[in-house]
């Protein structure tokens, strides 16, 4: 690289869900399975979502993920994310239907200074426990 050139520096990744219990159809990960990020200074990250279904999922199917904003209007929180609430939405991750076991990427998803995330199954197969979403907060310098 040369002077002024611009690099995508990206943080160590950290696990951000991890399914303690399989993930049904339609629904939603769990509080108990959020962990949040607190103080994030990165606007983006690098997402890895890794995980098993029951069966190869469909093509055309996929997972969704919603950001929780924390500390959102003094210690308020906004709502967890259910079926009733699905806000806000900051990836969509499509799926691969010739396996069960899935290692996936998603670049550049949105993140808030607080927050948890919150898993949405869409792929029409249940997602066994184990599952987890690492994510790895991104930024641009010059060098």
């Amino acid at each position: 690289m040369a002077v002024g050139d611009l690099a995508l520096v990206e943080d160590a990744k950290t696990d951000l869900i991890t399914g303690t219990a399989s993930l049904a159809q339609n629904a939603f990960s769990s509080q108990a399975e959020a962990v949040a990020l607190l103080g994030n200074t990165r606007p983006d990250a690098n997402v890895v979502f890794v995980g098993t279904f029951a069966l190869a999922p469909a093509a055309g199917e996929a997972l969704y993920v919603f950001r929780r904003d924390l500390d959102i209007d003094g210690a308020s929180d906004a709502p967890i994310p259910d079926a009733n609430y699905e806000h806000i939405l900051v990836a969509i991750i499509p799926v691969d239907p010739g396996s069960a076991s899935q290692v996936l990427p998603y670049p550049e998803m949105p993140l808030s200074k607080n927050q948890e995330l919150y898993i949405k199954n869409g792929s029409a197969q249940t997602l066994n426990s184990g599952y987890r979403l690492a994510v790895g907060p991104t930024t641009v310098r010059t060098e």
